[in-house]
């Protein structure tokens, strides 16, 4: 696998080599499989084995404005939903931008830096409500595909953000010298 060094004009996607040259694919893969995650159930909720309730991300965050709870359905949506979105938008726009300019090309790397740093925190937040809910005498839990759907978003989205980025960087390197 290798990415070439994309002069000015040039984009990421448009030098890359080898498997490199699925990663427009790859990003494309990683937000069906968000979307997907968002949508479809990740856990079941079996109250004294009476009652079933099938939860998503999206029907928790239903649940969470009809119970007013505002400030967590806010980091909810920040971190479950736009974080990962921009993410992979901002790991696209390196992939297919042009970097004739390399301010904004560092800036952008930058961001997706930072973003690295923060892209397991939903999938964080998922497993302590699965186990806090495991935990409880009175409820029973059954895992759903929407979490490992989710999780290999958030992770699908993770290599490829870092194989872009070096790419970007090497790019980068190779242009200084």
């Amino acid at each position: 696998m290798s990415i070439g060094a994309a002069g000015p004009g040039e984009t990421l996607a448009g030098s890359a080599r080898g498997l490199d040259r699925l990663m427009g694919a790859g990003l494309a893969a990683a937000l069906g499989l968000l979307g997907l995650g968002l949508t479809v159930p990740m856990i079941s909720v079996n109250k004294l084995f009476l009652f079933e309730e099938k939860m998503s991300v999206m029907r928790g965050l239903e649940i969470l404005i009809g119970e007013g709870e505002w400030p967590l359905f806010a980091i909810v949506v920040v971190f479950s939903l736009l974080f990962p979105i921009a993410k992979i938008g901002l790991a696209a726009q390196i992939w297919y931008g042009d970097h004739g300019d390399p301010d904004r090309l560092a800036k952008r790397l930058g961001l997706l830096d930072l973003a690295g740093k923060w892209s397991m925190l939903d999938v964080f937040v998922a497993a302590i409500v699965v186990s806090a809910v495991k935990l409880s005498v009175v409820s029973a839990v059954a895992i759903h595909p929407g979490l490992y759907l989710f999780g290999g978003a958030v992770l699908l989205s993770m290599v490829l953000s870092q194989r872009i980025a070096a790419g970007a960087r090497a790019g980068m390197k190779r242009q200084a010298e």
